[in-house]
């Protein structure tokens, strides 16, 4: 068990105009992270100054090892130095030690030391002096509205400078961006009063929760946001060449480690992706969208904490003998995942993990997951696996009421009958405009439903002899049961409803494969890497993408052309005239007329792959 370093019992506080804090508990235990959460007036100040002992409790005790001030760290205020001193000599006065590795500890550049500290931004001098405490190593760092005068790459910044601290961490705070990456724990503060707590990602993405407590979640979550996705801090033992020794051992561990975090990413994907349908079925759009928001980063902030426990193993290692070990746990991780119906996704995830450990220029044969050859996709038979099959009986209407009624989507059919009526009529003159039949004689039809934005959708096909069209029925929930809003059944719309310029599914599957298969099937022509992506699965989208332009590229004698039209001062933009993709990429440097920098322009497409859904860029 942790030992504790500080224990706040009955802690109450009366300000001259009122009460402040009114029974708080509170036990802060060596590596607790805990954010304390609350809109204006709701204490989160003044229980900041009382644990930094900068107020004095009007009642209650507070004890543990870490009670004297000492042993409480707290950002300095630079105000109190002379403007016309310089940053080195502030921070000899507060932390000494070497200034360069002191600013290095939140991503300042050297040039900042000297600089007068009168001439520093806000968002600067906090993290100089957030710096100088980070130096200095107190057992408990308090931070008291740490973001307030950061903008989002500072505030990217301080994240960075907090993760794998070993330092028990408060963070007083009304901006929930940044306490849902920092913190594992959540306090939530109204009225001097504790009324919630628990894990972080429970606490702060409760939308209704923090409404009732007068916390202000964003409508429209922003790339910060994202940016900041919550950062689960378990601790897990680190591999360490003095523990497990040399070779098959270690690298069988750092095998088992990737596919210790990859089981993880998968469970927390579906875990979300889950929550779609009650978000549908009680018309909790809102939290669809945070949810969807918080599912994009989950491949990212997996890869990283998996990246973060291998790192010690092998950041001391000479080059030859780290390639060597990796080599060995490639292969053993081969093995574990072979039997998965996802080894796809997770060697895309070993290779992300590659690319964080090793500086790779191009890819590398020994090291990652190679292959540039054709890809096949899951075999998917009518009515096995993850696909439902249908068999006309009596009349089209019945058929598809049998298919409406396999689903259940959480709420009733509003009028299952005229749904039915409407679809079998569609049908019908459909198949008899284009096949010269008047009736299916099969569907096939996915047991996912898939879920997006405001809608619902089952994905199926129409099969009648050799022939397949596509059935696609769109769903709405209203207060007064579920709608069939329309079918679609030409190859032409389903591409529209599965092309990379919308936002992704949320798909409760184990076999995203299959899934893929399966709907190449409907669209033959829609390219593998977005159809991935458009199930959710964006790192293996940009990695079949990869693979079909290197394919490509294989067997094509045309070069790259910079792109028609009048070239751009922000973008180099360039094509392959046999490739049917538009290559963009950001300048480093633009003309001065220009009034943008570099890192607002990679802002914006963060912000478009992260929020703005529709025409995003790839």
């Amino acid at each position: 068990m942790s030992e504790t370093l500080l224990c706040l019992e009955g802690i109450s506080y009366n300000h001259p105009d009122g009460l402040g804090l009114r029974n708080i508990n509170l036990t802060i235990a060596r590596g607790d992270r805990i954010a304390v959460v609350g809109g204006n007036g709701s204490g989160k100040s003044t229980l900041a100054k009382i644990i930094s002992q900068r107020l004095t409790p009007t009642s209650g005790v507070i004890s543990g090892i870490c009670s004297n001030p000492e042993n409480i760290g707290t950002v300095t205020d630079l105000r109190r130095f002379n403007s016309e001193e310089t940053v080195v000599s502030a921070l000899q006065a507060i932390c000494g030690g070497d200034p360069k590795k002191t600013i290095s500890n939140v991503n300042l550049d050297p040039e900042i030391l000297h600089r007068r500290i009168g001439r520093l931004s806000g968002g600067e001098s906090y993290r100089v002096a957030l710096a100088a405490q980070l130096e200095n190593k107190a057992p408990i760092l308090v931070l008291d509205a740490p973001s307030s005068m950061l903008d989002a790459r500072s505030a990217d910044s301080l994240v960075e400078a907090l993760a794998n601290r070993e330092e028990a961490l408060l963070v007083f705070t009304a901006d929930i961006t940044v306490a849902i990456e920092t913190c594992q724990t959540a306090v939530l503060l109204e009225k001097g009063q504790v009324v919630a707590s628990g894990p972080t990602i429970e606490i702060l993405t409760d939308s209704e929760l923090l409404k009732q407590h007068g916390v202000d979640m964003p409508s429209a979550l922003s790339t910060s946001w994202l940016r900041r996705r919550a950062r689960s801090q378990k601790v897990q033992g680190v591999v360490s060449i003095q523990e497990f020794g040399e070779g098959e051992r270690i690298a069988k561990d750092i095998a088992e480690q990737v596919a210790e975090f990859f089981s993880q990413f998968r469970s927390d994907f579906l875990e979300v992706t889950q929550r779609a349908r009650d978000n549908f079925a009680k018309q909790e759009f809102a939290q669809h969208q945070i949810n969807s928001q918080i599912r994009l980063l989950l491949h990212r902030q997996l890869v990283n904490q998996c990246v973060e426990i291998i790192n010690p193993a092998l950041e001391n290692l000479e080059e030859s003998k780290k390639r060597k070990l990796w080599v060995s746990a490639r292969r053993i991780f081969a093995q574990a995942i072979a039997w998965r119906s996802d080894s796809e996704l997770a060697e895309t995830f070993f290779n992300s993990v590659t690319r964080r450990l090793f500086t790779l220029v191009g890819f590398d044969d020994d090291l990652e997951f190679r292959w540039f050859g054709g890809i096949a996709l899951p075999v998917v038979d009518p009515g096995q696996g993850e696909v439902l099959t249908f068999r006309l009986r009596t009349t089209t209407e019945k058929l598809i009421q049998a298919v409406l009624e396999a689903f259940d989507i959480g709420q009733d059919w509003q009028n299952l009958q005229r749904d039915s009526a409407n679809i079998a009529l569609a049908i019908e003159k459909h198949l008899s405009e284009t096949w010269e039949a008047t009736m299916p004689v099969e569907i096939d039809v996915l047991k996912p439903v898939f879920y997006r934005n405001r809608g619902a959708y089952l994905v199926g096909r129409i099969r009648y002899l050799t022939r397949v069209s596509p059935l696609i029925i769109p769903l709405r929930a209203t207060d007064s049961g579920v709608v069939c809003d329309a079918v679609l059944l030409t190859e032409n719309l389903t591409s529209r409803i599965f092309g990379f310029t919308r936002s992704y599914f949320h798909v409760n599957t184990k076999e995203p494969g299959a899934i893929v298969a399966f709907i190449k099937t409907l669209i033959p022509l829609k390219p593998v890497a977005e159809l991935y992506t458009a199930i959710g699965y964006s790192a293996h989208g940009k990695t079949s993408l990869f693979r079909a332009i290197y394919r490509h590229l294989s067997n094509s004698t045309d070069r790259f052309e910079t792109a028609r039209g009048i070239p751009g001062m922000v973008m180099t933009v360039f094509t392959l005239p046999s490739f049917g993709v538009v290559f963009k990429v950001i300048k480093d440097t633009f003309p001065p007329s220009k009034k943008i920098t570099r890192a607002q322009v990679m802002d914006k497409y963060k912000m478009v792959f992260a929020h703005d859904r529709v025409g995003r860029m790839v």
